[in-house]
């Protein structure tokens, strides 16, 4: 059996502030899991924001696959992300939005694609 990922964690300097971004942005409240930790379930792989005086973001974009692109997108506007440009559509058809969260991370937005 081949490894999956289980969970990826990003480093917040302000863990209420976070929680409360990507409840917006996930449209879900998570749930805490220790002082410093909070989760967000995103289909089965989770999302931990952990607070880290000083944090370091993630050089490389962090990918969510949504089923509604221009829903998030909205979402992603009111929840105070960064560098919101638009819509981008790939010569392969596949549609996706970057921004940058509060603490510096880059977030990838992608219209998730039906099963084939």
């Amino acid at each position: 059996m081949a490894a999956r990922v289980i969970r990826v964690t990003l480093p917040v300097g302000d863990l209420e502030r976070a929680t409360t971004f990507y409840g917006r942005l996930l449209h879900q409240p998570g749930r805490r899991v220790s002082e410093d930790a909070h989760e967000f379930n995103c289909g089965g792989v989770m999302l931990a924001c952990r607070e880290v005086r000083g944090a370091r973001p993630h050089a490389a974009p962090l990918y969510l696959a949504v089923p509604d692109l221009e829903n998030h997108f909205g979402r992603a506007r009111t929840a105070g992300c960064h560098g919101i440009g638009g819509i981008e559509t790939e010569a392969s058809g596949e549609r996706s939005f970057l921004v940058e969260d509060p603490f510096g991370n880059l977030l990838r937005i992608v219209e998730e694609q039906p099963a084939s």
